[in-house]
């Protein structure tokens, strides 16, 4: 994308891109790692790494979702609140 294009999103089209782009990451992560574990097991040399599931779960942790992320800025924001007003 252009720095132009950018600008002339809204803010949920931006958010959209942002969340579809991270996800594309993963995927092609997830096919990274599958590949790598796959060519270690069968090479006789990957017979006691961690599965492919440990691995893909941590990036797929679901502490570090997007959701998680704004309930604790929600959160940050009301402790500040409460502070202001004593």
């Amino acid at each position: 994308m252009h720095p132009g294009e950018i600008w002339d999103m809204e803010l949920w089209e931006y958010n959209a891109y942002t969340q579809g782009y991270e996800y594309c990451y993963k995927q092609h992560t997830v096919d990274s790692i599958l590949t790598g574990y796959y060519s270690a097991y069968y090479s006789n040399s990957g017979k006691n790494s961690q599965t492919p599931d440990q691995l893909i779960n941590k990036l797929f942790n679901p502490e570090q979702s997007y959701e998680t992320g704004m309930k604790n800025i929600e959160k940050a924001k009301e402790t500040e609140r409460r502070i202001k007003n004593g």
